[in-house]
């Protein structure tokens, strides 16, 4: 689960300044694109779910886990479409196993359903907070490193 995020929050942050230099794009047009990436995220986790129903949640938590890695890969080797649509299938496959995950650590823990809940989403937070090196401030904050 913290991989997870790390993840999602690296791809996030990353993303904006990969299309600018990669496709020369604006910073509007890259916004975008990173819009459309967290909306594929959003979409994944409320699919999830029911889609964990549906397979069984140990399924939707191993093609969560496996499946992204060819759309990742591939990523470097896409054009400016492409790399959107595979940053749409990297959004929906990465967060579809959250409902599953929630739903195993509330069994493991029989009774405490808004202790597990918190410390899942608590476990997003870390994990997302975990890119940021202290002391460090952000890659465009720092002198010489502005985007045009």
């Amino acid at each position: 689960m913290f991989a997870k995020f790390v993840y999602i929050a690296a791809f996030t942050n990353c993303f904006t300044v990969y299309l600018i230099e990669r496709f020369g794009v604006s910073v509007q047009q890259s916004q975008v694109y990173r819009f459309i990436f967290l909306g594929s995220v959003a979409v994944g986790t409320f699919a999830g779910g029911p889609v964990g129903d549906w397979i069984g949640r140990k399924a939707v938590i191993w093609i969560s886990f496996l499946g992204v890695a060819p759309f990742a890969l591939a990523l470097p080797y896409a054009s400016l479409a492409w790399t959107a649509v595979l940053a749409i299938a990297v959004g929906l496959l990465m967060s579809s196993a959250f409902a599953a995950l929630v739903v195993y650590a509330q069994e493991a823990v029989p009774g405490r359903v808004g202790m597990v809940s918190g410390v899942m989403f608590g476990i997003g937070w870390i994990g997302a907070a975990g890119l940021r090196q202290p002391g460090r401030p952000p890659p465009l904050a720092r002198p010489g490193a502005e985007l045009a």
